[in-house]
Formats: C-alpha cells, sequence, structure tokens
C-alpha cells in the first residue's frame, strides 16, 4: 500500500528533505519513504493499512514544525565531480535488511584503518582501542541521550538471581522481556564519546609549540536504523576509527584541515568522486534546528560525500565544537580554562562499500594501484 501527501507551497524543497529525514525516525511499520519533486510529494509504503491513520497524524504534526526551519544551503570545500547524479532512494524491501546487506571484505576494512590510524600517527596520537558498549552516564553528560534519542541502543540485562534465572529457561520472548531491565550501559554511537569519558576532570598540558593533543581509537558502533533502509552503505552496527584532537581553537581548526587535506588527497588517489562539505548532525527536534544551522555558518562540521553509482553518502566527517564537549566533560588547561576539541571520524565499512560500488566486489581485479595504496606502510 502507498499514500501519498503532496507539500505544495507548505515547505520549501530543502524544509522537505529536512522533514523525510526525521520521518525515517517517526514512522514504524513502514516499508518506504522517499521525497518526489515537482511538485513535491512525500510518498510512505506499508503494508499494515491500520497505520495509515498514525502515518497522515505524523507527517501533519511534523510538517508544521518544520515550517520554521530555516535551511542554509552548505558551503562546498572541495568537489571532484564531473556533474552531480540525481540521489537513488533505497528500493523498498518488504522483508527487512535481509537480501540487501553488504558483505564487507576484512581484508579491504583492516587495511583502510591502517591508512587511517597512520595519518593519526604521523601527528604523534596516542592509540586507543575501546569497547562497544559505554556508559550512559558518559553520554548525559553531554546531554546525547535527550538531543539523539532516535540514535541510540540501550541494554538490558537478566538479574544474577538464581529464582529469575530459572524462570528465564522456561520462558516464552514476551515473558523475556517482562523478566529483563535497563542497565547503566548503552552501545556506543560514537567513539570520540570514549575519549570523553577517559579524560573527564583531566588537565592537559597544551602549548603553543607543541600543539594539540591527539588521540586515535578504534571500536563497533551502533545506531538504530528502521528495518527497510538498512542494507547497501546504511548498517546498525559498524566499525568507525577516529582522531580526536583537544587543543586551543586554533590548534584544533589547523590540525582538522590538515587531516582535510590528507584525506581527500586519499579519496582522489583511489579514483573516488565526491565533495568534501559542510553539514550538521542528525537533530531531531524543531527545538533544536538552531544548532544545525550553527554547525552550518559556523563550518564546525564537514563531510566527505561519495557519488558512486547514483547513491551519495558520507563516508568521513570532519568536526570542531569548540570548548562545548570539553565544558561538558571538565577537561582543561592548566589555566583552568576548558579546552577545544574536535575530531575526524571514519566510517569503515562505508570505505568498503563505495570502493566496492566503484570497482566491483572482488578485490583481485581492482585496480593495482588502488591495491597498492591499501598496503602503504607510511602515512598518506
Amino acid at each position: 500500500m502507498e499514500s501519498r501527501f503532496e507539500i505544495g507551497d507548505a515547505l520549501t524543497a530543502g524544509q522537505a528533505e529536512s522533514l523525510v529525514s526525521k520521518l525515517n525516525y517517526s514512522l514504524e511499520g513502514i516499508t518506504g519513504l522517499r521525497l518526489e519533486e515537482n511538485p513535491l510529494v512525500i510518498v510512505v509504503t506499508y503494508q499494515d493499512r491500520e497505520i495509515a491513520a498514525v502515518i497522515e497524524t505524523t507527517i501533519s504534526t511534523m510538517l508544521e514544525g518544520e515550517r520554521s526551519n530555516r535551511v542554509i544551503k552548505p558551503r562546498r570545500l572541495k568537489d571532484n565531480r564531473e556533474e552531480a547524479e540525481p540521489v537513488k532512494w533505497p528500493e523498498n524491501d518488504e522483508d527487512g535488511e535481509a537480501g540487501r546487506l553488504f558483505h564487507v571484505n576484512g581484508q579491504v576494512l583492516r587495511a583502510l584503518d591502517g591508512l587511517f590510524e597512520q595519518m593519526a600517527l604521523t601527528m604523534k596520537a596516542s592509540e586507543r582501542h575501546y569497547p562497544a558498549f559505554i556508559a550512559t552516564e558518559s553520554l548525559h553528560k553531554c546531554d546525547y541521550l535527550h538531543t539523539f534519542p532516535h540514535n541510540i541502543y540501550l541494554i538490558n540485562e537478566f538479574p544474577h538471581r538464581r529464582d529469575v534465572l530459572e524462570e528465564v529457561r522456561n520462558a516464552d520472548k514476551e515473558k523475556m522481556l517482562q523478566l529483563s531491565r535497563p542497565t547503566s550501559f548503552a552501545l556506543a554511537p560514537a567513539v570520540c564519546f570514549h575519549c570523553y569519558a577517559e579524560l573527564y576532570g583531566r588537565t592537559l598540558p597544551i602549548t603553543d609549540t607543541e600543539g594539540p593533543y591527539i588521540m586515535t581509537a578504534d571500536a563497533e558502533c551502533s545506531r538504530h536504523e528502521a528495518n527497510w533502509r538498512v542494507g547497501g552503505y546504511r548498517m546498525r552496527n559498524f566499525r568507525m576509527r577516529e582522531i580526536v584532537l583537544f587543543g586551543t581553537h586554533q590548534q584544533v581548526e589547523i590540525y582538522r584541515q590538515k587531516l582535510i587535506a590528507r584525506v581527500w588527497s586519499l579519496f582522489e588517489r583511489m579514483g573516488l568522486k565526491g565533495t568534501v562539505e559542510a553539514a550538521t548532525d542528525p537533530f531531531y527536534f524543531p527545538q533544536d534546528v538552531a544548532k544545525g544551522q550553527h554547525q552550518l555558518m559556523a563550518d564546525s562540521k564537514y563531510e566527505l560525500i561519495v557519488q558512486v553509482k547514483g547513491e551519495q553518502f558520507s563516508i568521513a566527517s570532519f568536526n570542531h565544537v569548540g570548548d562545548a564537549l570539553c565544558k561538558s566533560y571538565h577537561i582543561f588547561d592548566e589555566q583552568e580554562q576548558p579546552l577545544h576539541s574536535g575530531c575526524v571520524a571514519f566510517g569503515l565499512e562505508r570505505w568498503c562499500y563505495a570502493l566496492s560500488q566503484a570497482y566491483g566486489q572482488s578485490i583481485d581485479q581492482w585496480p593495482k594501484e588502488l591495491m597498492s595504496i591499501l598496503h602503504e606502510k607510511e602515512g598518506c
């Protein structure tokens, strides 16, 4: 079944795109969602006709909240495309992610991670490896759970009590859920929060001559996605490598720009096409729209967007968050002032997917030059 909602003059094209991005996290039970242009129409597909009324009410309510959203055209820093391709919307998949999962080549993933790790090590970064979960208390410090609830997976557990465990042994699925309880942990949505948690309450001896304090880490990360969206480059669970910077405003920005240049050089050497452009975090609530607008106007977030076979998606981000997170985690300089921080994040499976789409699934047939780059021992 399909429902079509004509936008008319109610929203601009940019506002309509923003609305659809939020509807992805607002409608359960649907099998597809897309935006058609000329005229603007939101198209929702679903199997259960009983949710039709919920869909209509949700879109109407959220449409009103989007009217005041001032959509700012992002600044484009780099662009090597011959021409922009139209975005290819995910195909409807009534069975959810079945049949659309991308099987990552472990050899390529490890090689990519090694390249990004080497970039950080040439900048004298301190290495870390973190677990897949993080304390919710750490996420509360930066208000992540209130701002991005649509992203998070919380972790449940069975109590270590014999009577409860005996019940679990013979319980059905519904009873098992009743017997479980929330823990104080969540699956980590990003790697950098581990770094901030480790440095909580620390004073770092930052000097103008030595540059910023740099950490690099990898971990498994998880974000809540609807069944119908999962597949290809979009995953619920994925590997991420980050390079996290702590220092003065100028130090963080200088090193962020250095990393943009290095990553773009690597991207072009691999023969990939795309852009580096200003972006925003996926804010969900209308009252947080101003934060996204500030990010765009301040160029505090850039994303590397790859274009391949009609798909466009982010494979890296370059962030300068000012002193906001260091304030939240009480990370100060020796003058007891909050440091500035930033991070560069690489979605490893997304890089693998982009390369496989560009050159084919069989790495034996990839260009020798590309394989040589992947196995370089030095940074780029």
